[in-house]
């Protein structure tokens, strides 16, 4: 498991890896924010960070291959003790297609969960920018640079106004 942390006194991100969840949550009360990249499916790990995250993001494509099984880990999320309201999927690798990706959203929005757009489609400039440890915000043109910055301001949006509520 990686985990990043963010806090507001630190100039940059850290990345850690720890051995188990368990072991990064006794790090998470010293940070604002800590993202735990976990693989694609439910593990015991899944049940820990459930009970205690505030928020979860799911990255998911738009074809029923991708969305099935994140439904499926969202239900096993509320399982195990989140609430449905906290969690959102993005599309961070679907196909481009309007029609495909309100498809998408409709499929997560009717299993009771959210799903944020815009999505964030698969573009070369976008896997681009990752092989060289950037952000799709970093890319040159103009036009998915500016839906690479709503797609994180649609996450931010989720953030403060989730983050608060009890």
């Amino acid at each position: 498991t990686e985990i990043y942390t963010l806090s507001l006194h630190d100039a940059l991100p850290i990345s850690m890896a720890f051995p188990t969840v368990a072991a990064a949550l006794k790090i998470a009360g010293k940070h604002d924010m800590v993202i735990f990249d976990m693989p694609p499916h439910s593990s015991s790990g899944t049940a820990e960070l459930a009970k205690a995250c505030t928020l979860m993001f799911i990255p998911t494509g738009t074809t029923v291959d991708d969305l099935v099984p994140t439904v499926k880990l969202m239900h096993e999320l509320v399982k195990a003790g989140m609430t449905a309201s906290r969690i959102a999927a993005i599309m961070v690798r679907g196909i481009d297609s309007e029609a495909q990706i309100e498809s998408a959203h409709t499929f997560v929005t009717e299993a009771g969960y959210t799903c944020l757009l815009p999505a964030l489609p698969l573009r070369p400039s976008y896997a681009s920018a990752l092989d060289y440890a950037k952000s799709p915000t970093e890319v040159t043109h103009p036009k998915a640079r500016a839906r690479a910055e709503a797609c994180l301001q649609a996450a931010i949006d989720f953030i403060t106004t989730t983050a608060g509520k009890a």
